[in-house]
């Protein structure tokens, strides 16, 4: 037993010093390169990742002269090193002056890439750096300086003070990726009106309303696309007089043409005067090409009671054929006992079978004649329309 413990602690010495042999060679690349990765003394020494930071936790500062990083603890720095890369990372943000994406930095650079963003929050949170970083530390990230912040937005505030207007392209290509989001936070006590490709301030609306308030009350018409930028689109225009025909609820009717001319009713009466005369002329004329009977109410009385006589005169035919029928049949002659029963046989006569035959024609063509009328009279009304 003596022996066995004997050996484990000569083998625990040994192991300890095998450790520190190792903590020393990886102290001396760390001097030289600056920063050694873990991953890499696993493959050389074969031995696990976290049983060599557990070993290398206790030696910092005596053998191995440097620090883990906090964000990626695989990595050792040497202090020289850091103090190396935040001098480079400062001195190289502090010369940017439009949004630069910060992986490409990073690739032209050669920084490491979690010791950078650990530098440049420090940077930016110290107030040394003066911009932001949007996108966190990801591979879309981009350092937006304060100097390209303030000149953007005072070319913003500029251009939209001069124009009353601000055209979400000309944002897109100044580097601003939501430009609508963008002037609802920068403009919140403004009342700005959103169309599709572009937003309009309070100016550009009170201009249209007093253009279409002049032409209503004065019996014209306006078309607002002169009135408006060249950059605004048809539906641009369109979404803009909607908005301002609100307020003329309560004004004469108007009606809008190709989605941006207001026209006035007076002004749409006083056309249609000019085409009076005219129209009487072709209504004339096409009297004259095409001429209709004009039926008064008095021959449509008539017309009325031929028809009512025609079918007066079909039921008094219709009752005397029913009362023929009922009188045919068997007759007892007269005579005594020696009297002989007979038969009278029905027969129609030929001159009543033709007078009901121009009775039917003459009702046939009674009708006929009164539908005639009554076509004339509706043609006679269209024109008259006209």
């Amino acid at each position: 037993t003596f022996r066995t413990v004997l050996s484990s602690f000569c083998a625990c010495i040994h192991f300890r010093h095998y450790l520190d042999q190792v903590a020393e060679e990886t102290n001396d690349k760390l001097q030289e390169t600056g920063q050694v990765k873990i991953s890499d003394l696993c493959k050389t020494y074969d031995l696990p990742g976290d049983f060599l930071k557990q070993a290398f936790s206790s030696r910092l500062g005596k053998i191995i002269h440097g620090e883990i990083d906090q964000d990626n603890r695989g990595v050792i720095f040497t202090e020289a090193f850091v103090t190396r890369h935040r001098a480079r990372i400062r001195g190289l943000f502090s010369a940017i002056t439009r949004p630069t994406a910060v992986i490409n930095l990073i690739t032209r650079h050669g920084f490491q890439e979690q010791l950078l963003y650990s530098v440049l929050e420090e940077l930016v949170n110290s107030g040394r750096l003066r911009g932001t970083v949007v996108g966190g530390r990801q591979d879309k990230a981009v350092f937006v300086p304060d100097i390209y912040a303030r000149t953007q937005s005072s070319w913003v505030d500029s251009f939209f003070k001069q124009n009353g207007y601000l055209e979400f392209d000309a944002l897109l290509r100044l580097g601003i990726p939501d430009p609508v989001n963008y002037i609802k936070k920068r403009y919140k006590s403004l009342q700005l009106l959103f169309l599709k490709t572009s937003c309009v301030g309070q100016e550009i609306m009170d201009q249209v309303e007093a253009s279409v308030d002049e032409a209503i009350n004065s019996g014209t018409w306006v078309d607002i696309v002169p009135l408006l930028p060249s950059s605004l689109s048809i539906e641009d225009a369109s979404m803009l007089l909607q908005q301002v025909m609100r307020s003329f609820t309560k004004q004469p009717s108007t009606l809008v043409f190709s989605d941006t001319m207001v026209v006035s009713e007076k002004f749409i009466n006083n056309c249609a005067e000019l085409f009076n005369d005219l129209m009487h002329q072709k209504a004339e004329k096409e009297m004259k090409s095409n001429p209709v009977h004009l039926i008064s109410e008095e021959d449509l009385k008539q017309s009325f009671l031929i028809e009512n006589a025609s079918s007066s005169k079909k039921d008094k035919k219709d009752e005397r054929r029913k009362k023929a029928n009922e009188g045919s049949g068997s007759v007892r002659g007269g005579g005594g006992g020696n009297a002989r029963e007979f038969k009278i046989k029905k027969t129609k006569k030929k001159g009543r079978k033709d007078a009901d035959s121009d009775e039917e024609s003459q009702t046939t063509s009674t009708s006929l004649y009164s539908c005639f009328y009554l076509r004339c009279l509706r043609s006679t009304c269209s024109v008259s329309a006209c």
